[in-house]
């Protein structure tokens, strides 16, 4: 019992110190993204542009990164919808 509760309690350590530094990391990768994004807006500032229109462009750029993945992800989950359906009809 205590061997077992043991090696529960490390596996559990283990994993926390695992998401501890995995989260240091992704931290670290925000800031320096938000660096770059900071130095793009300098950069946009200094050609004279408006807020109106920075916004604009920025939204532009956002629509690819985030329309890219919702595609993929709609037509990943039609493939394994009809696959489910198809399968479900066979065992019938």
């Amino acid at each position: 019992m205590k061997a077992e509760r043991a090696v529960k309690s490390m596996i559990c350590v283990y994993i926390i110190i695992t998401l501890s530094i995995l989260n240091w990391i992704m931290l670290y990768a925000m800031n320096e993204m938000e660096k770059k994004k900071a130095e793009r807006e300098k950069f946009l500032v200094s050609m004279g542009m408006e807020r109106k229109e920075r916004k604009k462009i920025n939204k532009k750029r956002m629509v690819h990164i985030l329309d890219c993945p919702d595609n993929y992800s709609y037509h990943f989950n039609h493939i394994i919808y009809a696959r489910y359906h198809d399968c479900e009809n066979v065992s019938r």
